[in-house]
């Protein structure tokens, strides 16, 4: 039997506004709760407490600044930074586990594990807005690493003196395993680092660059590179100096640090 026109309308109108709910809620859903705090506050990323500030405010429309310090910085490294930039925009940076006054790492961490907190973090202060990542040192490579992956969400690449993605290649050709003294002590400080022997409990690995592909990238640098920077150092005799500093071992002849012009990433020291 067929419905008068009426209810012929009615019907059609009930299933439009049903659908409507439906596509509303579903739209609700994938809206991220935001916390638009100022200040410092801690919150819970992958089930850890993670130390965050947050400063200024922008139109909805404009990404969010995420700022990442160096290895072995709290977020007060960058509260000059933070101030400047929160003048106009909404500025957020925090503690990655182990630095701070974040949760300890549980265990060794993986660039995957800092990439997980990250996006914990970026959910929770920027919601669905798009960011602006700018890292500092190892904040740098961890910015770097972390944007091809979320091309969506990145609108923006800063790199601040960061750390190269052959660092661990070029401590080693830089100071040979036959090095001694000043220089022995350098390479393998230097190596345990990267194996993990940090606060953050971090492996750091060479890794080849990875396109972001279309997000800016604004490449920043200042002094000199890491080993060029080494403390000078009384030489034992009949060691070989570079630069003026005892960074290989006697009788040894020294290697210059190779940097790859097509990488674009430097591992310099942080500001002091």
């Amino acid at each position: 039997m067929c419905a008068e026109p009426e209810s012929a309308v009615l019907a059609v109108w009930a299933a439009g506004l049903g659908a409507w709910r439906c596509a509303r809620h579903r739209a609700s859903a994938r809206q991220k709760p935001v916390d638009n705090f100022a200040g410092i506050e801690k919150i819970k990323v992958e089930g850890r407490s993670v130390n965050v500030s947050c400063a200024g405010g922008s139109a909805t429309d404009k990404p969010v600044v995420v700022l990442l310090p160096g290895l072995g910085d709290g977020l007060g490294k960058m509260a000059a930074l933070q101030k400047s930039l929160s003048e106009k925009n909404r500025v957020c940076v925090y503690d990655r586990l182990g630095e701070g006054a974040s949760d300890r790492p549980e265990g060794p961490q993986t660039f995957a594990d800092t990439g997980k907190i990250l996006t914990g973090v970026f959910d929770r202060v920027a919601g669905d807005r798009r960011g602006v990542l700018a890292g500092h040192s190892l904040g740098g490579m961890i910015a770097a690493r972390y944007a091809p992956d979320h091309e969506d969400r990145i609108k923006g690449l800063v790199l601040m003196d960061a750390t190269s993605p052959t660092s661990v290649a070029d401590i080693k050709d830089t100071i040979p395993a036959s090095a001694t003294g000043p220089a022995a002590e350098l390479r393998e400080q230097a190596l345990a680092i990267g194996q993990g022997d940090n606060p953050e409990q971090l492996t750091i690995t060479d890794a080849a660059v990875r396109s972001a592909g279309n997000i800016p990238a604004q490449v920043i640098q200042h002094g000199k590179r890491f080993l060029a920077a080494v403390p000078r150092v009384r030489a034992p005799p009949g060691a070989v100096l570079v630069r003026g500093t005892a960074q290989v071992a006697r009788g040894v002849q020294p290697q210059q640090p190779q940097h790859r012009q097509d990488q674009r990433t430097l591992h310099l020291p942080r500001p002091a």
